[in-house]
């Protein structure tokens, strides 16, 4: 009898050794097994079938992010997998590894779609494929582009050739509407100009010469004694400087809107001059200055940034500035050793007059250092230096790039070249199961994120990365079944909700779901718009009216969530 036991209990064992060591092999076959999507692509306005419009899949890299609202889909640097749609539009796409994807399609004529977008700007539905998953019947619709042209001349009829046209839309920019370009082109020997690839929408269109704005000379001194100049500024459609005093252009799909003719417009103008110096007070003849519009306007409204010659005295003179508030940013045009370039900002107010003395000294800026520390997890496997940190200006300079900087392999922080003022710390590269646990500016805890070194002095930053964050999953689901492409907005509770960079976005796939992984225990509220202007729920204000759809969500270290949550109505 114990015998029969032993070799019916030997038999057992055998027996589930034999199935766990056929499960371990079958699973690399089941990952290896790939996806297949096929669909259609029509016109949007008639249904009709759209041949030889090339469709591109891109694999999603992490969550759509950025401090303009949602990066457009697919990503442009991504490797895609393509097709070619056939006679009737149709198109078959083999080979796919599973993961969450973007589909597009392009074709002359057309404005770019992109799968389950509502309106343009929008990064459209997640496709989530599975292993040796198919799926049939997806429908691609392209609109047809819009076109604007017109005709551009001086004061006095003349046509102005090489002039740089743009077609402006209003777009949120971090948390505030802006306008920006939407497509640009440049005017012919005939002054005329035609802009293509336009969708459907409201538009205001501006233009002015390559340079911004055009040398006319001097004209006769002012009251106060001061010789003045006037320049061609950038004018709007039609014919106005002030842009509060433009016309919207509506442009509705495919339309050929034609006559749009503008006049330039001259205007008085002064000169900033001054020197250029290195941190040992020589002239520093090899650096760009620039005169920069500052302060709240928007930077597609003005002038444009004033370039200055700097002569070997390092003496400059910026000519053609209108009256305003600039920054005048001086930059030696070669990097430094610590990665780089010496440079100085200062404000200027031109009134009615040429400014002058302005003395811009070079600093290497205020230099940053610090560690990265990893805790709750094995900081073995987190690869520091894949961590880009970066600093992102409450006043953002135009052309100006944010500071930014690598963490090396043993964790230690060095961003150089920074100029003093107030920043918010950004983070890239970190894996998704991560999260900012804390961050310390000289010593003290900033729970915000914020960095303020309006001081002009250097400063200690102390981050730490916990490898135990939350996650929240769920599905957004309608009166008529789960929504996909819906734009689910997370904002932590405090003063992280008013910042741009503390807000997680993300949009759900074809069955209405979606993860947010890398999460900071907390409060959260949870906002999910089946169709909303991308960018928009970046505004604090924007989302008060809808404080009351959000669902309050709490998350704890290392906790995983799901929810099911009713869209907030199309506006």
């Amino acid at each position: 009898m114990k015998q029969m036991l032993c070799r019916v209990g030997i038999a057992v064992v055998l027996f589930l050794l034999q199935t766990a060591y056929s499960l371990r092999a079958q699973q690399p076959a089941e990952a290896l097994k790939k996806g297949t999507l096929q669909g259609q692509v029509v016109h949007a306005l008639t249904s009709e079938p759209v041949r030889r419009a090339e469709v591109s899949l891109t694999r999603r890299r992490g969550e759509l992010r950025g401090m303009m609202g949602p990066l457009p889909a697919p990503f442009p640097q991504n490797q895609s997998l393509t097709a070619v749609t056939d006679a009737e539009g149709k198109f078959v796409i083999r080979d796919i590894e599973p993961g969450d994807y973007f589909l597009s399609a392009e074709r002359n004529g057309f404005v770019r779609g992109i799968y389950g977008a509502r309106r343009a700007g929008q990064p459209g539905t997640v496709i989530n494929v599975s292993a040796g998953g198919e799926m049939t019947g997806l429908l691609l619709k392209l609109m047809p582009q819009a076109v604007l042209a017109g005709r551009l001349t001086d004061e006095e009829g003349e046509p102005v050739q090489g002039a740089a046209v743009q077609v402006l839309q209003k777009r949120y920019v971090g948390n505030r509407l802006r306008w920006i370009p939407a497509g640009q082109g440049q005017t012919n020997d005939l002054g005329e100009f035609r802009i293509a690839n336009i969708s459907p929408g409201q538009y205001l269109l501006s233009a002015a010469p390559t340079r911004r704005i055009r040398w006319t000379g001097r004209v006769r001194p002012s009251s106060s004694g001061v010789s003045a100049e006037t320049a061609y500024a950038r004018v709007f459609y039609p014919s106005v400087t002030d842009p509060s005093q433009a016309s919207l252009i509506e442009v509705a799909p495919g339309a050929e809107v034609a006559g749009l003719d503008m006049r330039l417009q001259k205007t008085r103008v002064y000169r900033i001059r001054g020197q250029v110096l290195d941190p040992s007070g020589q002239p520093a003849t090899r650096a760009l200055v620039l005169a920069v519009p500052s302060g709240d306007n928007d930077p597609m409204m003005g002038p444009g940034a004033t370039p200055a010659t700097v002569e070997s005295d390092g003496k400059f003179e910026i000519y053609g500035v209108p009256s305003g508030s600039y920054t005048v940013v001086a930059q030696l045009r070669e990097r430094q050793q610590g990665g780089m370039p010496l440079s100085h900002r200062q404000k200027v107010e031109v009134t009615d007059g040429d400014v002058d003395g302005v003395v811009l000294t070079l600093g290497a800026g205020i230099t940053l250092t610090g560690s990265l520390r990893v805790v709750d997890g094995e900081a073995k496997d987190f690869d520091y230096s894949r961590v880009r940190l970066r600093l992102v200006p409450a006043e953002q300079i135009l052309f100006a790039p944010p500071p930014s900087g690598e963490v090396k392999q043993d964790g230690s922080i060095s961003i150089a070249g920074i100029s003093p003022g107030k920043y918010s710390l950004t983070a890239t590269g970190m894996p998704q199961d991560s999260y900012i646990k804390s961050v310390k500016v000289g010593g003290y805890e900033s729970p915000d994120r914020t960095i303020d070194l309006s001081s002009g002095t250097a400063a200690s930053l102390e981050i730490v990365v916990s490898l135990k964050p939350a996650q929240l999953s769920g599905t957004i689901q309608g009166s008529d079944g789960a929504v996909s492409g819906a734009t689910v907005v997370l904002v932590p509770g405090g003063t992280k909700g008013a910042l741009t960079a503390n807000l997680r976005t993300t949009t759900t796939d074809q069955n209405g779901s979606f993860t947010v992984r890398g999460l900071a225990p907390g409060e959260y509220k949870l906002f999910a718009w089946e169709d909303v202007e991308p960018g928009s729920y970046f505004d604090p204000e924007f989302r008060k009216p809808y404080e009351g759809n959000a669902l309050t969500v709490k998350l704890d270290q290392g906790a995983a969530v799901s929810v099911t949550v009713p869209p907030i109505a199309a506006q």
